[in-house]
Parts: structure tokens; sequence; C-alpha cells
């Protein structure tokens, strides 16, 4: 008989992304879908959603309690593509909006707007089975967006899982707002609703090993390790894969010419195109790339600083992708601004060139603060392209220095722009053993960084709650 999962989710790639989250989202489903299991996601329906691309059918109506009505929903419905994998679609203009997924570029929570928008997406989607006909015997929540699920389910529920994917973003919901959903709140005027998750789920999971064991105490724990300490028996982590189909150099659309780890001569013809079209130079030394959200997490800051010394000294060139806080933004740009030969970027999310800068690009950067799994560096291995890495979180767990047995990437542990320098001079030397690098390329793009063996760890899990 097979196991029926219902996820919640704020994300789900292709149809609404902004980050990993939705990327996870997007790819687990369907590893999970190949073992037999019976999965549906649901998600909100935002005003951002492209009906030509990704059609939708309105296939039922609900009435949602929300601030003493009953709020009228239409229920969407359509697949993962490439899929069987249904996903349906919370539509309530009014509450859920008609911007986009999040208020903030960054992605963390802020507007009194966006939590009522994940609240009433997560009160609808406990009332969402009745309708479809669909009894889950596991709700699989992920982050704080779907964590108020556990709020409204009653005491039959089936079994609640909670992935923690970033802990440092949280829910704060008003007393006003959970009056709103027909919550009764006693004593603080504000409400975390990612603690309340965390108390209430029967386990919880979050993204890498490594991440799991940090944020058990301080500074990761955000304020949240009391509990995750005393619920560690029920903690573990299982790390992300990628969509090795999406992500693959030997049949990327995308890139100017595909290549596999028996060709590597064709990767340098993406390096030259990247170079061509950020109007770069086109000289012999390597190319530095970065897709990321520009915050506070990212080491962004650190980051210019360490490398403007060797863009300047034109012994490198750092092609940017990325967006979020205003301040990381301006400096990305002013470095880009003062070194238009060596240095090339552009503020927005764009799929298409972030495809041509993990295969154009010679290393990958994540210098971060904490990295709750990661998946820049898988994409980036897969591509051949070497991760540059700071030891935190999933990083540590998947990129291996190159100065052990297998490694396949470069490793620092100081948070800090003169650590980083020291292992950019590394990467420097290593461009320059073109017999070594080309070694190291192949190792990254052998690594199996797919879904099955993380939807294998999950089928686990669910079976382990079920019993």
């Amino acid at each position: 008989m097979k196991i029926k999962v219902l996820f919640v989710a704020s994300e789900v790639t292709p149809l609404a992304k902004v980050g990993g989250l939705g990327d996870v989202v997007g790819a687990l489903p369907k590893a999970l879908s190949k073992f037999g299991v019976d999965v549906r996601v649901i998600t909100g329906y935002y005003g951002t959603h492209d009906e030509k691309i990704y059609p939708t059918k309105i296939t039922g109506k609900m009435f949602v309690p929300w601030n003493n009505e009953q709020l009228s929903v239409n229920i969407r419905k359509t697949i993962i593509p490439k899929s069987r994998v249904p996903v349906y679609l919370i539509d309530q203009p009014r509450v859920v909006g008609t911007g986009g997924v999040y208020d903030s570029p960054t992605a963390i929570a802020g507007s009194e707007a966006e939590v009522e928008r994940f609240l009433f997406i997560s009160k609808a989607a406990v009332l969402l089975p009745e309708i479809i006909k669909f009894k889950p015997d596991i709700w699989h929540l992920h982050d704080w967006h779907a964590a108020p699920v556990t709020l409204f389910l009653d005491s039959t529920h089936a079994p609640v899982l909670l992935t923690i994917h970033n802990l440092a973003n949280q829910g704060w919901a008003s007393l006003a707002t959970m009056i709103r959903a027909g919550l009764s709140v006693s004593g603080a005027k504000n409400f975390n609703l990612f603690r309340a998750g965390l108390e209430k789920a029967d386990y919880l999971s979050t993204v890498s090993p490594t991440y799991a064991l940090e944020i058990q105490s301080a500074p990761c724990g955000e304020g949240l390790e009391d509990i995750l300490r005393r619920r560690q028996r029920e903690l573990t982590g299982i790390v992300n894969g990628i969509d090795t189909q999406v992500f693959n150099p030997a049949t990327d659309r995308c890139i100017v010419r595909r290549y596999d780890a028996h060709h590597l001569e064709r990767k340098f013809l993406n390096t030259t195109a990247l170079r061509r079209f950020g109007g770069l130079e086109n000289i012999l030394v390597p190319v530095f790339g970065i897709v990321s959200r520009f915050t506070n997490q990212k080491g962004v800051d650190i980051l210019v600083e360490a490398i403007e010394p060797f863009i300047k000294d034109k012994r490198l060139q750092f092609v940017f992708l990325g967006q979020g806080e205003k301040n990381l933004e301006e400096l990305c740009l002013d470095l880009a601004k003062r070194y238009p030969q060596f240095c090339y970027g552009k503020i927005g999310f764009d799929a298409v060139l972030a495809q041509k800068i993990y295969a154009g690009s010679d290393f990958f950067l994540m210098p971060s603060r904490f990295e709750p799994c990661g998946l820049g560096q898988l994409i980036a291995m897969r591509y051949g392209t070497i991760p540059i890495v700071r030891a935190t979180g999933g990083l540590k767990d998947t990129v291996t220095d190159i100065s052990e047995p297998g490694g396949s990437g470069l490793v620092f542990d100081d948070f800090n722009s003169r650590a980083l320098q020291k292992i950019i001079d590394h990467a420097l030397a290593l461009y320059s053993n073109r017999a070594k690098i080309k070694t190291v390329r192949r190792r990254a793009m052998r690594h199996d960084f797919s879904w099955e063996a993380s939807a294998k760890e999950y089928l686990k899990l669910y079976k382990h709650l079920m019993k």
C-alpha cells in the first residue's frame, strides 16, 4: 500500500521559486514518487504565477474561517513539471495577495501581511484533504511558513514532520493576526510561529547533519536552541540533493557548449562566452562566480573585501548574480563599476544567467556565515566548477578540501576576509596547475548529488513515524 505524504511549503520550483527551499520542494516529491510514495504539494497561488507557462485548473472551492468571515478560496491544481506530482494552489487574492511569494527580496519574514499570508495558507491546507479526498499518512511541513499547520490540526492528525531549511528566518505574528486566524493566545504580544511548530511537530529534520548539530546551540540556534537541544532525539539531518535532469552540463540548453567529465575542454568555451556576455576582458585568468541571495548570512561583505585586491591586480575575474539587502547589492555593483573589464554582475534572479555562471566559472564562491545545506556548491560541482566554501553546515558535509583524499573543493574555517583571501590564493595556484585542476574537476563531476539517496532517507523516516 502506498504511503501518502502531503507537503506544505511557500515555494515550489519552478512554479514559484525564490531560493533553495523551492528547489527542494520541487525535486524531492519527484524522487519520492519514484519509490512509490503518493506525494501531493500545497502552496500559495501568488500574483507572480505565470499561467501561460504553468497553467492551472480550478478544481474546487472551499470557505476558510478568517477574521469572523468565511473567505472563499479557489483550489487550483497543476503538476510539478516533468512529473505526475499534483500541486494544489490556495487562491485567495485578499489574504494570499497579488504580489510575489515574499514581500522582501531577502525572503526574510518582515511584514504583517506576509505572516498573515502563510498563516492563512496553513489553515487552508488543513481543510484541503477533505476537499481533494486525500488522507495523508504523513504531513511534511517546510520552514516557518508551514509550521502553523500544527496549530490547526486536530488531535487525531497523522504524524507531522517539520523540516528546517533556515532557522534564522522566523515568522512572528501579532496578537491581532492570531485573532484573525481564530487562534487564542495568552501572554506575549507577538507569537513565534516557527517555535510553535518546533514544539508541536512529531519529528524534526533539517537539511544537513552538521547543521542539525549547530542549531542546538547559539548562534546557529537563533534563540530556539533550547527546544532543539531538548528534542535532539527527534531531530535528524538529511542532506539535500539537486535535480540532475535540470542541472546537467551534457544536456543544458542554457549554456553555449554542452560537455561532460570526458570533454572538459568544451567547458572553456562557456567561460569565454561568459566573459563576452559580461563585457569582460578576454584574458587568461580564472573566473570566480557567485549565485546567491545577498543577505548577512551569505558572507557577501567579506567576499567583496577579500576579492577586490585580486581584481585590482588583474589576477582573476568575478561574476555575480543575486539580490537582497541593498547595501550588499551596492557593494557588488560598485565593484563592477570600478573594474568593468574584470567584474560583471546583475541584481535580480535570472535562471538562464545562473546556468551560464555555473558552467562558465572556474571557481564558485560560498563564504557563508552559516549554511543549512546549500545547493550552489552541489550544482557547481555538477558543472565541474570548483567550490570555495566555509566549513559550516551543509557546506562542511558536502565539500572536501583537495588536500584530503578524494577532495573536490577548497575549504576554509574562519569567517573573515583574510581567511578567504588565503583560500583564493590556493585557488589561483590550483588554476595554474592544469593537470591537477582537470583531475579535481572530473572528481567533482562524478559525485552523485541526485535526490535518490536523500529520498531513501526521508522514506525511512516516514516509515519510522508511521509505526
